[in-house]
């Protein structure tokens, strides 16, 4: 709830009203009157690739056609910004191979948010895109991408993305494009800046 609905709400019940700007409120903690209220921010699951279950939990796998046109390998050491890190390899003809993540919204959302990953290639011929499909009930996904030509040294990548009102969800997804291999490590997610 924004902080002028809150204002607004206070004003108009004569009750006392408890809004928070972030994560959620139990009702029966915050006393008589008040107002549970959702406004958690959409939440992206092990962008360091370092958890405990697996360095891929919370990501899939995804290739184009034949599954071994691409493989996928956890890395360590200096080929890592930070340890581990993933190396998504082209080994077929297929033309793309990625790793995705699908990222349900809450109820009420921000208005957008920021995607960074940092992305190294290995003898890649063709750029890498940071891309992000946003899922709307009844509706062609909304397509946001960043492409970039890999670089030998970790370079930062950035996506905006916009979140209509009607969105449920938002899949972040790293897909490389043609020979050799594109290295990916932290990846993060946060508000877009202005947004409450």
């Amino acid at each position: 709830m924004t902080l002028l609905r809150c204002l607004a709400a206070a004003l108009l019940l004569p009750v006392l009203v408890s809004c928070t700007s972030t994560g959620s409120q139990d009702s029966s903690e915050a006393g008589p009157g008040a107002v549970a209220t959702e406004t958690a921010a959409p939440e992206l699951l092990n962008g360091s690739f370092d958890a405990a279950e697996h360095p891929l939990h919370g990501w899939e796998k995804g290739v184009h056609a034949n599954p071994d046109s691409y493989r996928f390998e956890i890395r360590t050491g200096e080929e890592c910004l930070s340890n581990p890190c993933v190396a998504i390899i082209q080994q077929g003809s297929e033309p793309w191979g990625g790793i995705f993540q699908m990222i349900n919204l809450p109820g009420q959302k921000p208005g957008g948010v920021r995607f960074v990953a940092m992305f190294r290639g290995i003898d890649a011929d063709s750029p890498t895109h940071l891309q992000a499909l946003v899922k709307r009930p009844g509706r062609p996904d909304d397509i946001h991408e960043a492409k970039v030509d890999l670089l030998p040294v970790f370079a930062p990548v950035t996506l905006d993305v916009t979140l209509p009102e009607d969105a449920s969800a938002v899949e972040i997804g790293v897909v490389h494009h043609g020979q050799g291999a594109v290295v990916v490590d932290d990846v993060s997610m946060s508000l877009l800046p202005g947004q409450p």
